[in-house]
């Protein structure tokens, strides 16, 4: 059974529901899982998913488990095999919280209704690192899910109470803090939020970071303060975590609007003696409005490291990474020195970059689609495996609402139309278009 996960396509969906019973002193979990039907796999049989779990008091302590699933206790581990299964708890004085999928015990999704009380437990309390990130995640989430609706919306009060319980927990990790106060990603949000409105999703999550930024300046400031040191690089977990929440407190100091935020990122460029705070300053000047100060420092990286290629390649991508590149920055960054049009990293670090660049890319311009359409039929002459690559840029027009499905649609007819087109990229075209 377990075999399925390597022939069966898509990703599993676990729903779970929860009951409890105070008299019996029973709670129950009720499991049900699904697969999205596929070409040539409408019915999907049922997978295996380990569920590493536990049981959570209000106090966040975990609960001796007695159940009548297929548990083991000694890797706090419940086996699904079957399309729905139900398991009783026994023994439970209170309603606890489950605590389910820890360390992401299964590549699935998964649907459960916890209350605003249950998932700030969770993010707060629960001893499994995985999912109190995972419990903040979820509720970045449904914020922006409200906001994508109206975003005259206000943040709700939890998003504060979580992101202060995480930046005052001493228990944790730099690189744990970091990631628990990163927004999801773009990439993550697309697949939440179908169909994607490019335009409400990127105002939503401005506002949720704007926000974050803002009510917590002054803690990002003394986090970018106590976190800088002077002692020499050094490559291990630890100092990887501090320059990680380093970056990113230095990021959301600078959206707080703060000049002196922008002044602080400018000089950790200019001192730093490795990539990763060279590029923590240079970007959060990047993605400032200081439009001035941006370009002052991306001549400067290019003068001091255009004889090396792979700086060249970081130099090109920082570029297409700005929240205000398009097109026509793209096309002119096309006609730099530093560009080869034969060169695929090169290639992938203007084209690719941009089109990764939600904000940019999806948010902007109906031209954007346009000219990556005709920067693929160019490239299909030269290179057909890495043209045939970018057409993935588009093929997921389906997935938008019509104000960016349509101009991404039109883009993959141009390219269809064009005389003498590979086949690899042909076939991935005319796929995404069928």
């Amino acid at each position: 059974q377990f075999k399925r996960w390597y022939v069966q396509a898509g990703t599993p969906t676990v729903d779970v529901s929860e009951s409890y019973d105070a008299g019996t002193q029973t709670y129950q979990l009720s499991f049900k899982q699904h697969c999205k039907p596929t070409p040539n796999q409408p019915k999907k049989l049922p997978f295996v998913i380990p569920v590493k779990m536990a049981l959570l008091e209000s106090n966040g302590n975990e609960i001796a488990i007695q159940c009548d699933g297929n548990f083991n206790a000694s890797t706090s581990v419940l086996l699904l095999t079957e399309e729905s299964t139900i398991v009783s708890f026994t023994g439970i004085s209170q309603k606890p919280v489950a605590s389910l999928f820890r360390d992401f015990s299964a590549p699935v999704n998964v649907n459960m209704n916890y209350s605003d009380e249950d998932q700030i437990l969770l993010a707060t309390k629960d001893g499994n690192a995985f999912n109190r990130y995972n419990a903040m995640q979820s509720l970045y989430i449904d914020v922006l899910s409200v906001l994508v609706k109206n975003i005259q919306s206000d943040i709700p009060k939890s998003v504060d109470t979580l992101v202060l319980a995480t930046l005052e927990d001493s228990g944790l990790s730099n690189a744990i803090t970091s990631y628990m106060v990163s927004l999801p990603s773009f990439a993550v949000l697309r697949s939440m939020f179908a169909p994607v409105d490019a335009r409400a999703l990127t105002a939503a999550r401005e506002k949720l970071q704007t926000h974050i930024a803002k009510q917590f300046e002054s803690h990002w400031q003394g986090l970018a303060h106590s976190l800088a040191s002077a002692q020499p690089y050094e490559f291990n977990a630890e100092e990887a975590g501090r320059r990680s929440l380093h970056g990113k407190a230095l990021n959301y100091w600078v959206k707080a609007g703060s000049l002196e935020a922008i002044t602080y990122a400018e000089a950790l460029y200019r001192a730093a003696d490795n990539q990763s705070d060279r590029l923590n300053g240079i970007g959060a000047v990047l993605n400032s409005e200081d439009s001035e100060r941006a370009e002052k420092l991306l001549a400067h990286f290019y003068r001091q490291w255009h004889q090396d290629t792979q700086m060249v390649e970081t130099w090109l991508t920082l570029n297409a990474s700005q929240d205000r590149f398009d097109h026509k920055q793209a096309a002119e960054l096309m006609t730099h020195e530093a560009f080869d049009f034969t060169n695929p990293n090169k290639v992938r670090s203007v084209l690719g970059v941009f089109a990764s660049n939600f904000e940019a890319f999806h948010a902007g311009s109906d031209e954007n689609y346009q000219f990556i359409a005709e920067q693929i039929v160019k490239l299909d002459k030269i290179n057909p495996q890495i043209a045939a690559r970018f057409t993935k840029i588009l093929e997921s027009w389906r997935s938008f609402t019509d104000d960016r499905g349509i101009p991404m649609k039109k883009a993959l007819e141009y390219i269809i139309s064009t005389e003498s087109l590979s086949s690899d990229v042909t076939e991935l075209v005319q796929n995404a278009l069928s």
